[in-house]
């Protein structure tokens, strides 16, 4: 193919044009540029594969970037594993706290509640005092009634010793709103808050919590805790083994009368049955047989070995209504750690306590009959016993000066 040519004269620029060649020359005929459509195109693509590099150094700058990053030292992984052990351990040991402790009813009693304390009384931080209220609900699940059971706990760290004071339900008192009448009503007309207010002004105490426990279910903890050992007559055997069959037609629960006037260790059907023995004996006397089977449960509760707790606390929990959160109850129970840890009981009323006029613990008013004592003789005592860590037995003793037992210790 012929190239076409143009000129734009003699002196001025001649232009060629063809397929392949594009070329200028001057006034004169000189050729001054040429280039080759080839060669264009060769530039252009090393232009473009120069900037390549760019890109290539780039992602090459990224790949020895990720290369350069500082490796997790050996330290921050073990911390970082041992902090993944901390939690799943907490996380552990709360679903296990839940699964024994996860069924107690906590009702916290308000900060302004009105508990009876006389401000004037002596306290000592490392003794707690605690209301224990055995109700008989004939429910499984409400602790509500009449307090059947009334009991000051003393958890006294400063002796490392655990204290129990005994109150009969049917002493007369006096009750804020409702007169004279038996201190177990307290429970049932105003609940727990009013029972402990009853306690405090009774006897001069300065309870702040309380446990109700459901005695509904009470061979139910008593089997539990293991069984309870009770010192029986051949009449309460006999007495024993009727009810135990007719609450639960089992002759296994049955007590061998050759055990008469023996301690035997029985089982909750057996000791429920005890402690329900009516026609042996006074009221008086089927009141102590409650006491009794309530005093030996704790005693079996406090020597139980270590290990048995949770599962003890599993059966008992469920039964239970408290004041106490959490915090409290771990930092309470703390005393069940002591080396030499002792329970010491005290119950009224006794040989101690002055009876009334008629030289008679029971009177009767109205066609009810009570408990009547020196209330205030008792709060002295409780006083004492709890304070001044003096038994009753201590305290009446010839030997024994009280006055200046109690002055040392304050």
């Amino acid at each position: 193919m012929q190239d076409k040519r143009r000129s734009s004269g003699s002196g001025g620029k001649r232009v060629v044009r063809g397929s392949s060649v594009v070329a200028e020359y001057d006034k004169n005929g000189r050729r001054s540029s040429s280039v080759s459509r080839s060669r264009r195109s060769a530039a252009s693509s090393r232009s473009s594969a120069a900037r390549r590099p760019s890109s290539a150094r780039g992602s090459a700058a990224a790949r020895n970037g990720r290369r350069g990053k500082k490796r997790m030292s050996r330290g921050k992984k073990v911390l970082i594993a041992l902090g993944a052990v901390i939690v799943a351990l907490a996380l552990i040991i709360f679903f296990l706290f839940q699964y024994y402790f996860g069924g107690l009813k906590i009702k916290p009693i308000g900060e302004d509640a009105d508990l009876g304390i006389d401000s004037s009384i002596e306290r000592d931080d490392s003794i707690t005092n605690i209301l224990l209220c055995g109700v008989d609900t004939r429910s499984k699940t409400k602790v509500k009634g009449r307090s059947d059971a009334l009991m000051m706990l003393t958890l006294d760290n400063k002796h490392d010793k655990i204290k129990i004071v005994s109150i009969p339900r049917d002493t007369l008192v006096n009750i804020d709103g409702y007169g004279q009448t038996k201190i177990n009503h307290a429970y049932m007309y105003g609940g727990p808050e009013l029972a402990i207010k009853t306690f405090n002004q009774t006897f001069h105490t300065d309870i702040k919590d309380y446990v109700s426990v459901n005695f509904y279910q009470l061979a139910e903890i008593i089997d539990a805790a293991g069984g309870v050992d009770i010192e029986v007559s051949a009449g309460e055997i006999k007495h024993i083994n009727k009810l135990v069959m007719e609450t639960t037609g089992d002759e296994s629960n049955m007590i061998d009368t050759s055990l008469a006037d023996t301690t035997v260790h029985m089982n909750g059907a057996q000791a429920v049955s005890f402690s329900r023995i009516r026609y042996l004996g006074t009221d008086d006397a089927r009141t102590e047989r409650q006491r009794e089977v309530l005093t030996e449960l704790f005693k079996t509760a406090v020597e139980m070995d270590f290990s048995k707790y949770p599962g003890f606390a599993k059966e008992l929990l469920p039964m239970c209504e408290t004041s106490l959160d959490y915090a409290k109850i771990l930092k309470l129970s703390t005393i069940m750690l002591a080396d030499d840890l002792q329970l010491e009981l005290a119950a009224f009323p006794n040989e101690y306590i002055d009876i009334s006029q008629s030289g008679q613990n029971t009177v009767k008013q109205d066609g009810v009959w009570y408990y009547v004592y020196d209330l205030e003789q008792a709060a002295e005592m409780i006083h004492k016993f709890v304070y001044d860590d003096l038994t009753f037995e201590q305290q009446y003793a010839p030997d024994t000066d009280v006055s200046s037992s109690s002055a040392a210790a304050a």
